[in-house]
């Protein structure tokens, strides 16, 4: 079977991903708009790279990234480190809406900027892998439920 390395960034509103061989060449590339539903957005597209090349094994690496606040924006990196850059209040969500969602089994450590002043309500509710939080300075109030549901930090 043939094996390649692939990389998906999952950002705010497309998803993306390329297939390499092993010299580096793209053998597959291509971007959708996920209209938020993510998980069937990429499932089509690797169906697609399927299609195209065949039966093979990939080495996946997944980021994913968007805003969260007027001067705010997450990245998500497979190694489980999802980081805040910025400035000011994150917007307001509901465990069901957080942006980084998709990825809150694999979240294993939160590193945040300083000027970062507030955090939703669920922010990293069910990151059930969730061990290590370096928290802005400026944060005025952590709620109650940010850290909801299998938290185990250091």
């Amino acid at each position: 079977m043939k094996k390649y390395r692939a990389g998906i960034d999952i950002g705010s509103t497309t998803v993306k991903l390329v297939v390499l061989d092993e010299n580096e060449q793209i053998l597959f590339g291509e971007y959708r708009r996920h209209h938020a539903h993510t998980q069937q957005t990429l499932a089509k597209l690797l169906k697609e790279a399927q299609l195209k090349l065949g039966e093979c094994a990939l080495q996946l690496k997944i980021t994913g990234s968007g805003s969260c606040g007027k001067n705010m924006t997450w990245e998500y990196y497979s190694g489980g480190d999802l980081i805040f850059y910025g400035s000011g209040a994150m917007y307001d969500y509901t465990v069901e809406d957080l942006p980084w969602g998709e990825f809150a089994d694999y979240i294993c450590a939160v590193k945040m900027a300083d000027k970062i002043t507030s955090i939703s309500a669920y922010a990293f509710a069910n990151c059930i892998r969730l061990q290590q939080a370096r928290l802005s300075r400026s944060l005025t109030e952590i709620p109650v439920s940010a850290f909801q549901n299998g938290v185990s930090l250091e």
